[in-house]
């Protein structure tokens, strides 16, 4: 604490100067005043697919549908990692079972394809 003496003997204390400013400007500068900072509320994490590890899903899908579906596996594929990727991996579980409420695939290889889906979900 730095105390001067002005005029008529009155004191004036000045609080200690920190951080830039004390080397600069009058030395009874003041230190500056900071703004309370807002709380920040933290955001639900969502269980995602692993966006790096695309093309291990792919071939892990691939593998399991490759006695199930001729051409159109290609389209199916993509649009189930894209919606793990981006919106959520309950989307894409959503997206596989119209699929198989359709026709597309069969029942039995749920289970994998979830398996895989499963194994490549992380919390984002």
């Amino acid at each position: 604490m730095v105390s001067k003496r002005i005029k008529e003997e009155e004191e004036v204390v000045a609080i200690a100067r920190r951080g830039r400013h004390r080397r600069r400007g009058p030395t009874n500068a003041r230190p500056p005043i900071r703004k309370p900072k807002k709380t920040k509320v933290k955001s639900k994490k969502i269980e995602l697919l692993n966006a790096a590890k695309q093309t291990e899903i792919r071939y892990f899908i691939d593998e399991i549908l490759a006695d199930q579906i001729g051409d159109d596996k290609e389209p199916l594929i993509t649009t189930l990692v894209v919606k793990g990727t981006r919106e959520s991996k309950e989307a894409s579980v959503d997206f596989l079972d119209t699929k198989i409420s359709d026709g597309v695939i069969s029942e039995n290889v749920r289970k994998p394809i979830l398996d895989v889906i499963r194994r490549f979900t992380v919390y984002r």
